[in-house]
């Protein structure tokens, strides 16, 4: 590929992939918005009950998030090849089967949701509250299910900014609902909750209603035809080794919840809040992986190998400049963003901490997801679920054995250290497919 070639590919990949950095970073917003607001209007406690419902809520929402992801791989193969029709199909069977499945998925999660909280050993303290929120946010997913399949469309027919708008909306209605229910009303937990269910119905309702007006062929004959068994086997495919990745993802995280709030309310608060700002910040490179797999299973649909392949050389020198923008920003900022949550001085400090341990990881784990994005890309997407629950499983065995010499810094260096083995093995991987596809 020579020099216009690449610089060509690498812009068509920055302009597809804005959109959906900027919508993770909003999306994010959702639980900004609450924790603000709660921690500086309803207090410590209530920020910690909210902080503390994360890998709970994540342990169903991956599941939806892992359906899209493998669904976007599919979507895009078909859109680069221009073959509309199954694309068409593929859509009507995904749309109708994400909502039978999401509402499944929320009466699950809401009649559970207490037991889950007093499995893991919540301080009885903030334990109603955290069961409260975590009851809402399951709820949610009843919106989610319909959104992230249609945002998984939308994104491997190579538009992102649809999604991004979505979001935008939904992040400003959830602000203006969290001062009025929170600050305004003193609702608390309650009020956070119902301000994040209600903005998730915004932001689905809105990209619905898009789709219907740009995109209709995807949802046409939605209520008529019959479900394609055969297209769903095949998204399934794709789909469920990330959606058994997510799983397992989030189980493993519920166990880490366990282990975290092992060392009580302070470091819950510190610890809690200071992931709430690293997702925002780790959110760039998620999201540019994401794109390196869609813009790459168009290249690879298309029978364009070699752009494939510089999709995914433009993808890992945008993320590590990402993860290198990451670690000064948190080594400068990481006080006073944990300040602004309304936590005391010692959580403050503790969380700055935090973000100095986890920081020297950050350009590991952009080599991980730029990896995994093109890998996925080129449809092995049962390495790169197989290599993540590897990593997960190391980062639980790290944080047992390390425990005692680290203390509560243990929840950084377990994190980082399980990224650099994932990183390892995703290149090796690489490696090999790159020679494949090109020969």
């Amino acid at each position: 590929m020579n020099r216009e070639t690449y610089a060509g590919t690498a812009m068509e990949l920055l302009r597809f992939s804005i959109p959906m950095i900027l919508g993770a970073v909003f999306q994010q917003m959702f639980s900004w918005a609450d924790a603000l607001i709660v921690g500086n209007f309803a207090g410590e406690q209530a920020l910690a009950a909210i902080g503390t419902t994360n890998s709970c809520y994540n342990l169903l929402l991956d599941l939806i998030l892992g359906a899209s992801a493998g669904l976007t791989v599919l979507a895009a193969r078909y859109y680069g090849a221009g073959n509309r029709e199954r694309l068409h199909r593929l859509s009507v069977t995904y749309v109708r089967l994400a909502g039978a499945c999401s509402v499944l998925l929320a009466v699950a999660g809401i009649l559970f949701a207490g037991k889950l909280m007093t499995l893991l050993e919540t301080p009885a303290e903030i334990l109603s509250d955290t069961v409260l929120y975590l009851r809402w946010l399951y709820g949610g997913l009843v919106f989610l299910g319909l959104y992230n399949i249609l945002a998984a469309l939308l994104r491997a027919m190579g538009n992102s900014r649809a999604p991004f708008r979505a979001v935008i909306w939904a992040g400003l209605a959830n602000i203006v609902l969290d001062w009025v229910f929170v600050a305004g009303l003193r609702m608390g937990v309650g009020g956070a909750a119902a301000a994040t269910f209600l903005t998730q119905g915004v932001m689905t309702l809105y990209l619905l209603a898009y789709v219907l007006r740009h995109e209709p062929f995807l949802l046409k004959g939605l209520r008529q035809e019959g479900t394609d068994w055969e297209l769903f086997r095949e998204g399934m495919f794709y789909a469920l080794p990330l959606m058994l990745q997510g799983g397992a993802a989030s189980a493993g995280k519920v166990i880490l919840t366990g282990f975290r709030n092992g060392f009580g309310v302070s470091v819950i608060a510190a610890i809690s809040t200071a992931y709430r700002v690293d997702t925002i910040l780790i959110s760039p490179v998620r999201s540019l992986g994401a794109a390196i797999a869609a813009k790459v299973s168009q290249k690879m649909g298309a029978a364009e190998p070699e752009k494939a392949r510089g999709v995914f050389r433009a993808g890992l020198v945008m993320s590590v400049c990402f993860a290198a923008v990451m670690t000064v920003f948190v080594r400068v900022f990481g006080n006073p963003l944990i300040g602004i949550f309304g936590v005391s001085a010692p959580v403050r400090e503790m969380g700055a901490a935090f973000f100095r341990h986890l920081g020297q990881f950050y350009a590991v784990c952009a080599l991980m997801e730029a990896f995994h994005g093109f890998l996925q890309g080129c449809g092995d997407v049962r390495f790169t679920a197989g290599n993540m629950m590897f990593q997960l499983g190391l980062r639980i065995m790290l944080s047992y054995l390390l425990k005692a010499p680290l203390g509560w810094t243990v929840i950084a260096y377990a994190e980082g250290l399980s990224w650099c083995a994932a990183a390892g093995t995703g290149m090796l991987r690489c490696r090999i497919k790159l020679r494949k596809i090109t020969e």
